[in-house]
């Protein structure tokens, strides 16, 4: 048996024992109260049903269509300064990628590192991609250790490859020193079409999810965060702090706090990623009765409906619009 799912199936075969055993200890891993503040940066606390090790900022902004947008906004610079005879772009995970691609067209190239199904959290580039940082004109990562990997990587193969961080970008925190350039033309076009269609989308998902019956959801993990705070919703819990890297179990005590927040808010349904491992899933659905539907924050440009950003988004707002429904 591997290691990754050792814990739970564990959980599985004496599991129910050993959660109500967890449950009946009253470990802290109670629900979320309702009173609770987020602050600004989204920093996390250690309260009741979450149990964060994952301190500080959320860094999974681009789910958040404002913030993508604010991204969208700060990119003209780092853009236009590598503008001409097709740059080579690299950005470290799929729906960053295919923003930029809307802007830059076919006049460069765009690369993306994190494959398809893979976690960003332990993921380790390939040969074949840290070939193409060297040739780099502009690397895009997240920042916030989200990505870390891929900023090492750029370190020690192309370290005089310009670098931005999405996160720095979308909170307004960009480089605005020296004389500002202009995108050429088609660029300044296609991104201000982009940062129409943000708006739109932003617009869609404040309309869609103001009527849901469900306020309250609980996800995998935090990546849905920012998301849900733009739009009125309240994550009450999180299977894990992040995602899983590879390896990586998920605790009985988790699933435990899980299955209490569940419970305590009467809630229908449980958002799982792709990265998910079935055993949980499992234990919870055979706990809690619970419909899993699954939100993707990640996308896959090779499956029908997460292939680009926006296909992506579309399909996590009908996801939520249908969950938050439920009764």
């Amino acid at each position: 048996m591997s290691t990754r799912h050792h814990a739970i199936t564990h959980a599985r075969r004496g599991g129910i024992f050993i959660l109500s055993l967890v449950l009946a200890a009253g470990l802290g891993l109670s629900a979320c109260d309702h009173g609770h503040d987020h602050e600004k940066d989204h920093k996390h606390d250690e309260h009741a049903g979450h149990d964060h090790d994952h301190s500080g900022p959320n860094p999974h902004l681009w789910l958040d269509p404002m913030s993508a947008h604010a991204f969208v906004s700060a990119m003209e610079q780092p853009l236009a300064r590598i503008a001409g005879d097709e740059p080579t772009i690299v950005v470290s995970i799929p729906p960053v990628a295919s923003l930029i691609s809307e802007i830059v067209g076919e006049d460069a190239t765009v690369h993306t590192l994190l494959t398809p199904g893979a976690s960003p959290h332990g993921f380790e580039p390939t040969p074949a991609q840290l070939a193409q940082l060297t040739k780099a004109d502009l690397l895009i990562s997240i920042g916030q250790g989200l990505d870390a990997w891929a900023d090492s990587a750029a370190k020690k193969v192309a370290p005089d490859v310009p670098a931005v961080h999405f996160y720095d970008l979308a909170k307004g925190k960009g480089d605005k020193t020296g004389e500002a350039i202009p995108l050429p033309t088609a660029w300044q076009e296609r991104r201000d079409a982009l940062l129409d269609k943000l708006k739109a989308l932003d617009a869609k998902y404040k309309s869609t999810l103001a009527n849901v019956k469900q306020k309250h959801l609980v996800t995998y993990h935090d990546a849905f965060d920012p998301l849900a705070e733009r739009y009125g919703l309240e994550v009450v819990a999180h299977l894990m702090p992040f995602d899983l890297a590879p390896g990586e179990d998920v605790a009985p005590a988790r699933l435990a706090g899980v299955i209490k927040a569940i419970k305590a808010h009467k809630l229908e349904v449980f958002y799982a990623e792709p990265q998910m491992p079935e055993q949980a899933v499992r234990v919870l659905t055979e706990e809690t009765g619970v419909k899993v539907l699954r939100l993707d924050p990640l996308g896959d440009p090779a499956a029908e409906g997460y292939r680009t950003y926006f296909e992506l988004m579309e399909s996590n707002l009908a996801t939520l619009k249908r969950g938050q429904s439920m009764e």
